[in-house]
This record gives C-alpha cells, sequence and structure tokens, in this order.
C-alpha cells in the first residue's frame, strides 16, 4: 500500500482549485486544525505532506487514482477467476473422457455395493445382441456375454456357504 502514495503532488494552490477553492474556515474544520494555520499555509502556498497529500485524495487526480488501481485489481481478479473457470472445465473434460474409458472400481468407491453404470459393458452387450454380419442371427453369443446385473442396479454381495468338514 505504501507504494500508492504519490510521489509529486500539485502545489497547494492547484489542490485547492480542484477543490472548488473552499474557504479557510472550512478548509480548517476537515482538516482539524485553526483556521490562521490554514492561513498560513496557503500565504506560503506549501502545507505538511500529511496535508497535502488529504487534499490530493479529494482531488479528481486522486479520485483517478484511486478508480484506476480499482479497476486494475477488478481486471486482474476477473483473470484469474476465467483461469479458474477454464482449467476447472478441462478438467472436467478429462475426468469424463477418464471415466469413459472404463470403470475399472477402486477400493475407495464411495459405494461398492452399488454397480455403476459401465459404459463398457454395454456396448459389449448390445454388440453381442445383434446378430453377426452375413448370419441369420442363430450365433451362439451366450458364452461371451457379461454377467447379468440385478434390475435395480444393485448386487447383493454373495456370502460363502457354511459347510462343516469332518
Amino acid at each position: 500500500m505504501l507504494n500508492r502514495i504519490p510521489r509529486v503532488v500539485p502545489p497547494l494552490n492547484t489542490l485547492l482549485a480542484d477543490l472548488g477553492n473552499p474557504s479557510r474556515k472550512t478548509l480548517a474544520k476537515v482538516l482539524d486544525v485553526h483556521w490562521r494555520t490554514v492561513q498560513r499555509w496557503t500565504s506560503a502556498d506549501k502545507a505538511p505532506r500529511a496535508v497535502m497529500l488529504a487534499l490530493f485524495w479529494m482531488t479528481r487526480w486522486g479520485r483517478s487514482a484511486l478508480e484506476c488501481e480499482a479497476l486494475n485489481e477488478t481486471n486482474f481478479r476477473l483473470a484469474i477467476a476465467r483461469n479458474a473457470m477454464e482449467e476447472n472445465q478441462k478438467l472436467g473434460e478429462r475426468i469424463d473422457h477418464l471415466s469413459s474409458i472404463a470403470d475399472f472400481g477402486s477400493a475407495n468407491d464411495p459405494a461398492q455395493s452399488v454397480a455403476a453404470a459401465d459404459p463398457v459393458r454395454k456396448t459389449l452387450k448390445a454388440f453381442l445382441a445383434s446378430p453377426p454380419h452375413g448370419t441369420s442371427g442363430s450365433a451362439q453369443t451366450s458364452d461371451l456375454a457379461a454377467p447379468p446385473t440385478s434390475s435395480a442396479g444393485t448386487e447383493e454381495p454373495q456370502q460363502p456357504s457354511r459347510q462343516r468338514h469332518r
């Protein structure tokens, strides 16, 4: 923030002219000083740097500098947001691509007992169900078919049979 303080400030009479040449009493009240102090500053056309900076930020030049800074900051944040949105979109597309390759199932699947939609298995079933080219549809494809799933999409884990060995 300190690097945004202007190095060069216009002379006091220029600052006051830009502010509409306020009266000494008004200026004294705003700056919380005695009106004679303001009279001394205006007669010498010189005031302490803190006063000059305070008056500068009230002029059109100070407001313009603040507006420019705000615009630059807004554009910078907007560019960051756009880049993040583009990256999210690319990552989503990559996830969709990797998901479409196959569902191999992993140990940390959120619902292991629920069978996930398997696009590879569905495509294979559709391919095997259709008759081969040049045949009447009597080809035997049951040996190659994928294992059936229940209609609700869930499979109950099978418990091992409890047989006593003698």
